[in-house]
């Protein structure tokens, strides 16, 4: 937008009389490009479109970069919170949000902090994990994960990528945005499932987490558990992504669900 306004001024200048150039080229010149910058650029491409979290071998390898100056190149990134390094797996994966992050804005980072604060306080209350997924293109990325403080626990990856439909999280996700019933027969078709799906009883899911305003996962999650969902928006009410809980089969009774479901609502409209 700056440059938009900026050739059109300089434009308006030049029919004025003003000096100033009568077309504004983004064309680069003849200088020497920045061998740093083209190898961020490169590796924010191929994190961009990789299929889940990579090691730093996974990155420096196909780019053809020496791996200490991958390896820096990703510290730098991850400092400024446009990649997250998940020191467990030794892996790195760029944040759903990185315009927002590499803009620096406060309200952004408050807003991190809420949300963060409140999966926090649930996964304490209830002894579970409470999870932070986002849109991204067709798929889900799990972004933040609040550790239950239970001996046994369900566990998670954090840049674990998952069909946008799936489990409760893609529910209610495709319950806010909203989805219609042919766009998510469409999606569901071009969609490779782990395990069997049926589209009308997803379709039925979706329209049911849409009347009551939160989802579970239609059995469609590994048997012995079971997870609860609610739609995450941001600022401008966009739906970004969901928080979800991943439950042990028959761990908590429904009223108990219901108090977990009300929690994460909270936790989302406090975000926003």
């Amino acid at each position: 937008m700056f440059m938009m306004q900026n050739e059109s001024s300089l434009r308006k200048q030049n029919v004025m009389g003003s000096p100033g150039p009568a077309l504004v080229s983004n064309r680069p010149g003849r200088g020497k490009l920045v061998g740093a910058t083209v190898s961020t650029i490169a590796i924010l491409r191929h994190l961009y479109g990789a299929s889940g979290p990579l090691r730093l071998i996974e990155i420096s390898g196909p780019l053809s970069l020496n791996r200490s100056t991958a390896f820096n190149i990703l510290r730098t990134l991850a400092h400024e919170g446009v990649v997250t390094f998940d020191p467990a797996a030794k892996t790195y994966f760029l944040q759903p949000d990185f315009g927002e992050a590499m803009m620096g804005g406060g309200r952004t980072r408050d807003r991190e902090r809420r949300l963060e604060e409140g999966m926090a306080r649930l996964a304490q209350l209830y002894k579970i994990n409470v999870t932070r997924w986002a849109v991204r293109g067709e798929r889900l990325v799990l972004t933040a994960v609040a550790e239950s403080p239970a001996p046994v626990k369900l566990s998670h990856n954090l840049g674990q990528r998952i069909p946008l439909l799936q489990g409760a999280v893609g529910r209610a996700v495709a319950a806010a945005m909203p989805l219609a019933d042919e766009d998510i027969a469409a999606l569901f078709a071009r969609t490779v499932w782990q395990m069997p799906q049926d589209l009308d009883t997803l379709i039925a899911d979706i329209h049911r987490t849409r009347r009551r305003g939160w989802a579970d996962d239609g059995g469609s999650v590994p048997p012995g558990t079971r997870a609860l969902a609610v739609a995450l928006r941001d600022d401008a009410g966009t739906v970004e992504g969901g928080c979800a809980v991943l439950l042990f089969a028959g761990q908590y009774k429904a009223r108990d669900e219901r108090a977990i479901v009300a929690a994460l609502e909270q936790i989302c409209a406090d975000a926003r």
